[in-house]
């Protein structure tokens, strides 16, 4: 049997308490109960079929991608530039993305799209 994944690394509770101001101990316990509960439940063992749930996770956003592009085709403020294109991007792990739709500022002054 797997190992579940514990927190028990006072380093990181520091770190993440000393990055966000105003996060109390209740709010971090929470917080880490619920990411820990997620990881456990994404543990599976050896040899369990995954293909089709993988193939269905990103088959499915793709498709639905590709149909509000369909829909919107004659909007002009709806940007349609995404649907297949932007999940090759998305699998290809793409560096320069063609339509970045976030940009996220980072502590150093750098920042990064997605």
């Amino acid at each position: 049997d797997y190992k579940r994944v514990k927190v028990s690394n006072k380093s990181n509770e520091r770190y993440i308490k000393n990055s966000f101001n105003g996060i109390t101990d209740l709010q971090l316990k929470l917080f880490f109960n619920i990411y820990i509960k997620k990881i456990n439940r994404c543990i599976i063992e050896p040899g369990e079929a995954i293909g089709a749930l993988t193939a269905q996770s990103i088959g499915e956003p793709a498709t639905q991608m590709t149909l509000k592009t369909f829909h919107f085709a004659g909007i002009s403020s709806m940007n349609i530039t995404q649907g297949v294109p932007r999940v090759n991007e998305i699998i290809n792990n793409t560096k320069n993305i063609a339509t970045p739709i976030i940009t996220i500022y980072l502590n150093d002054g750098s920042k990064n799209s997605a």
